[in-house]
């Protein structure tokens, strides 16, 4: 086997792995699906209240919602690896060994991006409100440091986590790649 034919074969076996601005328009997709997500499975909690809202910090409707949320992303990546957003932007969740991925990959891929979500809602929440003293003690921690710095490091975890080989996909033993036909060029 000739040099030529040896890289060859080797770029066959290297899936093509998609990069930070498919992933994150990705992400932004899915945002408007998973706000609808949520706003149904809140609205299955109102015959429980009586028609009330659930107050704010509810540890029972926090758990809630977390499950909805690990489940929406968990049902995508473990029947077919693309979520809507994905599939619109020809990217998939493999594992290393380019197999489908299985509830205990999505349950790490989807735990490892808590940290990043957790700084960009409470960092938005800050930018959008007034109020000083917070009940909850990771809210009024980080109310304490300015609020765009708190957003600032959730994007910095978020892109950090879509850059290609990243922690996140380390961490859970998968990888995104590009599903989109390759361009040949004449």
């Amino acid at each position: 086997m000739n040099s030529d034919n040896k890289t060859e074969q080797k770029a066959q076996e290297q899936p093509d792995l998609a990069g930070p601005v498919r992933q994150f328009l990705a992400i932004f997709y899915d945002a408007w699906l998973l706000a609808a997500v949520f706003m149904i499975a809140s609205a299955i909690t109102l015959p429980l209240t009586g028609g009330e809202p659930v107050k704010p910090g509810n540890p029972f409707m926090t758990t809630y919602i977390f499950f909805v949320w690990y489940g929406f992303y968990a049902w995508f990546w473990t029947h077919g690896g693309q979520t809507l957003g994905m599939r619109s932007w020809k990217i998939k969740l493999v594992t290393g060994n380019n197999e489908s991925v299985n509830l205990w990959h999505a349950l790490l891929r989807f735990v490892s991006g808590i940290p990043a979500w957790l700084f960009i809602g409470v960092g938005g929440y800050l930018m959008s409100t007034t109020q000083t003293n917070f009940e909850h003690p990771v809210i009024d921690a980080l109310s304490k440091i300015p609020s765009g710095i708190v957003l600032g490091t959730g994007c910095v975890l978020l892109v950090t986590g879509l850059l290609k080989n990243s922690w996140r996909n380390r961490f859970s033993s998968t990888m995104i790649i590009s599903t989109a036909k390759p361009k040949t060029g004449a």
